[in-house]
């Protein structure tokens, strides 16, 4: 008998776990970002994985980028909208954010001297992300886990 109740634990904690997997609220992690190093005119392409309950995540992806140079003084973060393509509802997916070289990664910032040269620093930065779908719940905001370093 104990085996029975054993067993009816097990699978309804089983099912307990699966019950809930995708929330309203939109899910994403990054899978991965390429090149680790940009080099001056490409793009950083950078692979985010979704879920959602609803199947709608389709508004747009905020990414917070923000220089982390040791010696730049600003260190202001910088946020950059893209519209999300309309696409068929899937509550798990993975989509593609493409970031220029000159407008998403630069924004077109004068470069830091390496001192007592003429050779610019490349930039470091920090990227965040988060998605926000059809009917305005938006994920939490993450940080992608490795800086990127962007040739100047």
């Amino acid at each position: 008998m104990k085996v029975v109740y054993g067993l009816l634990a097990l699978a309804l904690g089983l099912m307990a776990c699966n019950k809930d997997e995708f929330q309203t609220k939109p899910q994403i992690k990054v899978l991965s970002a390429t090149p680790d190093v940009v080099p001056i005119g490409q793009a950083l392409t950078v692979s985010l994985e979704f879920t959602d309950k609803e199947g709608d995540v389709d508004d747009s992806v905020t990414v917070i980028r923000t220089r982390i140079n040791q010696r730049d003084f600003t260190k202001l973060p910088f946020t950059i909208k893209y519209k999300i393509p309309l696409f068929p509802d899937k509550t798990r997916g993975e989509m593609d954010v493409n970031m220029a070289w000159s407008t998403a990664l630069t924004l077109q910032n004068s470069p830091l001297r390496i001192p007592g040269t003429n050779t610019n620093e490349p930039d470091t930065l920090r990227l965040q992300f988060s998605v926000k779908d059809a009917k305005g719940n938006r994920s939490d905001t993450i940080t992608f886990d490795k800086n990127v370093i962007v040739i100047r």
